[in-house]
């Protein structure tokens, strides 16, 4: 995308980056907005350019041009000599007064606030949560969009949500938004996980002991978030006057500490679902993905509707939305687990209400 903003006739594009909370689309986002110096001297990107980090409130009409230039929109004034024709007509003299007109004060469309911005700069726009935006700023900022690839305006957009933005999109009603790339994040690598956990310790001088960075991405199961917060706590017990103490007593704390923010997290998603009166579809899904590793959405459904569940393609629709289920491969149709081990908890709170039902009774 920057390369296509770098030529001469500029050809902008936008693109749909979706992934289920915690895989990382923010912190990309951050590192592409922080390095895209760097990242364009690697790739010979001559001229410069502006990659701006946005989220849904600051995407307005009215506030576009200040989010992406750090400026109000110039007033622009035109002056012009007005003759007096009374005076003219009785005292045979011209009288000559100025006056201003103030013309474009307010841009009326997208594509005017971008055609504006590119005045000044070639930007690459980046809208984090945009599943939440309101959809007629929706359509209208990607109809804007359109125009912008139509007449080589440098300014292209990247939309970043939870699996649900694909669907968000298409019901906007959108011109053109089924031909809009998308883009995933999957779950890292092992060598990458390992990276993500170990490299802040190591560009400042210190090194993990190697089964406490096995622990840590056993546990994470290679998920960005946990993976950030098994450092932030390893940091915060573990490293003192830039050193990394090695001491079992402090890697509890870290442990311990990673187990309950872990468990607060897997609550707050169980109560989405209980909120929504999805958690016996939730525990049937739990107990098939225990077998297998993907699953098309009709034999997801069959199932659904096996157990009395009469509106099971809408079921499914909202869990992809939460990112419990969510498809991986934009060009695949098999769905995937969401976020690690989010179904076992189901499966043990479930069980546990069966259990406290039949005990009761």
């Amino acid at each position: 995308m920057l390369r296509d903003l770098d030529k001469n006739k500029p050809t902008p594009a936008t693109l749909v980056l979706y992934a289920p909370r915690g895989n990382g689309k923010t912190a990309l986002l951050t590192y592409i907005k922080d390095h895209t110096e760097e990242l364009c001297a690697e790739i010979g990107v001559k001229n410069q350019i502006t990659t701006i980090s946005a989220t849904p409130p600051q995407c307005n009409m009215s506030n576009m041009y200040q989010t992406i230039t750090g400026t109000d929109m110039p007033i622009e004034r035109s002056k012009t000599n007005a003759i007096s024709g009374g005076i003219r007509a009785f005292l045979k003299m011209e009288s000559k007064s100025e006056s201003t007109h103030i013309c474009g004060s307010e841009a009326t469309s997208y594509f005017e606030v971008f055609k504006r911005t590119s005045d000044t700069q070639r930007t690459l726009l980046c809208i984090d949560e945009a599943h939440t935006m309101n959809r007629d700023n929706l359509r209208d900022l990607l109809q804007g969009a359109q125009q912008c690839t139509q007449n080589h305006i440098p300014v292209s957009v990247v939309l970043a949500g939870t699996p649900g933005l694909v669907d968000v999109i298409n019901s906007c009603g959108a011109t053109f938004s089924q031909r809009y790339a998308e883009m995933t994040l999957k779950p890292l690598e092992d060598d990458s996980a390992r990276r993500v956990f170990e490299n802040p310790f190591r560009s400042n001088g210190m090194s993990v002991p190697e089964e406490y960075v096995q622990e840590a991405l056993s546990e994470s199961n290679n998920y960005p978030y946990f993976l950030q917060l098994y450092g932030s706590f390893a940091w915060e017990y573990c490293v003192e006057e830039g050193v990394f103490k090695n001491r079992p007593s402090l890697w509890e704390n870290v442990s311990t500490e990673f187990e309950k923010e872990k468990s607060r997290m897997y609550r707050g998603r169980y109560d989405e679902l209980r909120d929504k009166d999805l958690t016996e579809a939730a525990y049937e899904i739990a107990k098939l993905y225990a077998d297998e590793d993907q699953y098309l959405p009709e034999e997801l459904t069959e199932s659904l509707e096996k157990i009395g569940i009469l509106d099971a393609k809408e079921v499914l629709k909202t869990m992809n939305e939460l990112g419990y289920i969510w498809r991986p491969e934009p060009d695949n149709d098999f769905f995937e687990c969401g976020i690690p081990s989010l179904m076992n908890y189901v499966i043990e709170r479930e069980k546990l209400k069966l259990s406290r039902r039949e005990s009761n009774q």
